[in-house]
């Protein structure tokens, strides 16, 4: 394994799924511009589906977001003063 495929595959393996599947479709782009029996507008092969789950969203995607705040306190602030009657 070459250097610049070493690269690629730690890189592949950091990204989140829409990141990879982004980095996969840009080399399969490049890969089209310098083999010598591409054509222009060859279409691109499909990328591979991504896992979702019941609702549509990608596997982790909330657990990776929502799991940022676990660790956060809030506080709710204090109710601020009535105002005054005008009587």
């Amino acid at each position: 394994m070459t250097t610049l495929e070493a690269e690629i595959t730690e890189t592949l393996k950091s990204l989140d799924p829409v990141r990879a599947r982004a980095f996969e479709r840009a080399i399969h782009e490049l890969l089209l511009v310098v083999r010598p029996e591409a054509k222009a507008g060859e279409a691109l092969p499909p990328p591979p589906p991504l896992a979702v789950d019941a609702k549509g969203w990608p596997v982790g995607y909330w657990e990776k977001f929502a799991g940022c705040w676990a660790d956060l306190e809030f506080e709710a602030p204090d109710d601020p003063p009535p105002e005054p009657h005008p009587y």
